[in-house]
């Protein structure tokens, strides 16, 4: 059977060829950036992802191309295009000659309108890398248990006469010197988080503490628990 014989049977007994050809005509009404004829033979679906896209249609899309590329790879592409408004996009077309192609294809639109993601696995995982570009960066919700909202939390709850008191007791900070030590979360403590009184107080505390420590060490006296 020649391509367009068959081409014609499959549109015949595929409602989705129209709608994908109504649909090609539209997404490309206008615009120069790929031969009329190859849209005659490749037709464009609703799959696709552009520059500025959220972790969802990025999910959606690497998904979708993946594994339709991996079941019609002679039949299916995914497309990708330089555009005005937001950089670029991508899409993927099918070939209207291959039945099975266009049969997945609506397959997936069928799911997606069901349920409108595609991986829940690789949805949450692209929706993590998205809100997590780096080690030091969190643009997830502030409940985010990541590590970097997790320091914001100790930031914005910590004291740091109560981090001074516990530097003392680990020997990180000492009582005699206590202008040496910044606290790990503000690095400006004894001028603006702390009053001087209670300075004082976590000095004398962090002084005995030592000399208890010194005579333990000597075997003459054993710290409370």
């Amino acid at each position: 059977m020649s391509r367009t014989k068959r081409i014609k049977r499959i549109a015949a007994a595929m409602p989705i060829v129209q709608q994908l050809t109504d649909y090609t005509r539209d997404v490309h009404k206008g615009a120069a950036i790929w031969d009329r004829e190859s849209l005659t033979l490749w037709l464009a679906t609703p799959f696709s992802q552009h520059r500025d896209a959220e972790a969802l249609e990025r999910s959606n899309f690497e998904v979708i191309s993946e594994r339709l590329s991996e079941e019609h790879p002679e039949t299916i592409q995914a497309l990708h295009f330089g555009h005005w408004a937001y950089g670029w996009y991508d899409r993927i077309y099918v070939r209207r000659d291959d039945a099975l192609a266009l049969r997945s294809v609506q397959q997936w639109i069928d799911q997606l309108a069901d349920y409108g993601v595609a991986d829940d696995v690789h949805y949450s995982e692209t929706e993590w890398e998205m809100n997590h570009p780096s080690d030091t960066e969190c643009y997830a919700q502030e409940d985010c248990e990541c590590p970097v909202r997790e320091l914001e939390r100790k930031i914005d709850a910590h004291e740091c006469i109560t981090l001074f008191r516990e530097a003392i007791e680990d020997g990180s900070a000492s009582p005699s010197n206590d202008y040496a030590w910044d606290c790990p979360y503000c690095y400006e403590w004894d001028q603006n988080h702390v009053e001087a009184g209670e300075r004082e107080e976590a000095i004398r505390a962090g002084e005995i503490r030592l000399m208890y420590r010194a005579l333990e060490s000597a075997g003459q006296m054993r710290l409370p628990l």
